[in-house]
C-alpha cells in the first residue's frame, strides 16, 4: 500500500507555530490553495499539518500568497464528531 501525496499551490494565510497541547512538539496547520488543472478558475483548499523542524520552516519563510510545494502522507482524524482529512506535511519546498 502507498500513501504518498504532493501538491503545489499558494498558502491561504499566513502561519501561526505553536505547541501541541499532548506531546509539548511544535505545530503548524495550514491551507494550500491548488488551482485544477482544465477547469479555469477552479481550486482547492487543502489542508496541512507540519510538525517539528517543518513546522518551524513553514512559520519562518512562509506567509500568505507564497507558493509552496508539499508532499507527505493523507490522515484523517476526527474533530468534534467531523472527520478531516488533511496533508501530513514530510517535506516543504519554497518555490519564490
Amino acid at each position: 500500500m502507498l500513501n504518498n501525496v504532493a501538491i503545489s499551490g499558494r498558502m491561504a494565510s499566513d502561519v501561526e507555530l505553536r505547541k501541541s497541547k499532548t506531546k509539548g512538539k511544535n505545530v503548524t496547520n495550514f491551507t494550500i490553495i491548488v488551482p485544477r488543472d482544465n477547469d479555469c478558475g477552479k481550486a482547492d483548499k487543502i489542508p496541512c499539518i507540519a510538525w517539528d523542524r517543518n513546522a518551524e520552516l513553514v512559520a519562518g519563510y512562509c506567509g500568505k500568497g507564497k507558493k509552496v510545494t508539499v508532499s507527505g502522507r493523507l490522515e484523517t482524524r476526527v474533530s468534534d464528531g467531523i472527520y478531516v482529512i488533511e496533508l501530513n506535511a514530510k517535506k516543504i519546498y519554497f518555490d519564490d
